[in-house]
């Protein structure tokens, strides 16, 4: 029989249910395959389907004995499945399929191969495309080969990462455009005292509302591993003078105080960070360092009450840095252990991406550590230490 790609000889139905091998496979794997929630396959050497788990049965609308003896794109309704007379990895279009090239591949090193794979199908609806991460691993049964095969839908997480993307462009574009308009405004109006306070806290409003939105998409980034940090040396002494400036209109600082206390800005000095000319350089990424230390503050202003005080200090640690952000509230014991988990918030949901991306950030892109540290009698520290070079 003719293939353009795979083998197209198969067994029949009858020929693989009376293989003690295939019953031995199934006996194996069956009960916990089913416990799967994505759709996983046992296939023979012939790449033919010999047991499918429950979530690929309900997925497909079949039984099992509707399935056996079928390859995967035959199972799908793959439209280049039936256009040769060997079936599914046998046509011309066969040789680009991510699912069969993983089946074949693993087969052939007698292991474990992923692939993410791309196939048209043909159902009630029309046509329809499953974009899934195959994997697909080999093993044996009664010296017979058999393969292991589990596709994971990625439609929708795709999609998603799509989506956003074209959100977050779409609204830093016009968020740019609400902060250059701000500005304009304010240069061609002279205007009194009162008017260009009034400047100022919208550009400051629009300024905090740009930092939320590209932290959420820092976060997005991270989590997929496209999140690429770029380092170069940076004052930590003018990061946080320029940190601390971004509260000065926040609504939940207001009638607290915010201390910059370092060795090289004169000691403790007030918001202006009156002092020195001398600076603390690290090799670090500013941005992301940035939005450690702004969320540093942000909790320790929430955590305050007016007439409070939030201490920002800056240091040499040995070879490194430290930064390190105090108020005088206390995290109970029982909080104090899920700090930084994802999602997990003192402040009820909807928050709890703070503290997470604190630590995800500095551990995993600023190759630095995070810490802290609350008490009854001594407050609240949460703390960053950084290495002095990127290497």
């Amino acid at each position: 029989m003719e293939s353009f790609f795979a083998p197209a000889e198969r067994d029949s139905p009858g020929e693989i249910l009376a293989s003690p091998a295939v019953s031995e496979a199934r006996g194996i794997y069956g009960t916990v395959l089913d416990l799967l929630p994505d759709m996983v396959f046992v296939a023979k050497a012939r790449r033919q389907v010999v047991y499918a788990n429950s979530a690929a049965l309900q997925g497909l609308g079949r039984s099992q004995a509707e399935v056996t003896g079928d390859r995967l794109g035959e199972l799908l309704g793959c439209i280049h499945a039936t256009e040769n007379p060997g079936g599914c990895g046998t046509s011309k279009a066969c040789k680009v399929c991510g699912a069969v090239g993983t089946i074949l591949e693993a087969l052939d090193v007698d292991g474990r191969v992923s692939r993410e794979a791309r196939i048209t199908t043909r159902g009630k609806a029309g046509l329809e495309s499953i974009e899934a991460l195959v994997t697909a691993l080999a093993f044996a049964v009664q010296k017979e080969k058999f393969v292991l095969v589990t596709l994971k839908d990625r439609r929708d997480s795709e999609r998603r990462l799509v989506l956003e993307r074209i959100f977050f462009h779409d609204v830093m574009n016009g968020l740019a455009s609400i902060q250059a308009g701000i500005s304009l405004l304010g240069m061609q109006d002279g205007g009194n005292a009162e008017t260009q306070n009034l400047y100022r806290r919208l550009a400051s409003a629009a300024s905090t509302l740009v930092d939320e939105v590209n932290q959420q998409r820092d976060i997005i980034l991270m989590e997929v591993g496209e999140l690429q940090p770029t380092f170069r040396p940076t004052d930590l002494v003018s990061l946080a003078r320029l940190i601390i400036g971004n509260f000065e209109f926040n609504q939940a600082a207001q009638g607290k105080s915010m201390i910059l206390d370092c060795g090289p800005c004169g000691g403790a000095g007030g918001a202006d960070g009156a002092g020195g000319d001398a600076s603390l350089v690290v090799e670090t990424d500013p941005v992301l360092l940035g939005r450690v230390l702004q969320n540093m503050i942000k909790n320790a202003v929430e955590a305050s009450t007016p007439g409070e005080e939030v201490r920002i200090s800056l240091g040499q640690e040995g070879e490194g840095f430290v930064l390190a952000v105090h108020n005088s509230a206390f995290i109970s014991p029982e909080d104090q252990l899920q700090v930084f988990q994802r999602s997990f918030s003192t402040k009820g949901r909807g928050r709890g991406l703070g503290t997470y991306s604190m630590r995800m950030l500095t551990e995993g892109y600023l190759r630095g550590r995070i810490g802290f540290s609350s008490t009854k009698a001594g407050g609240t520290s949460f703390w960053v230490i950084l290495p002095a070079a990127a290497g």
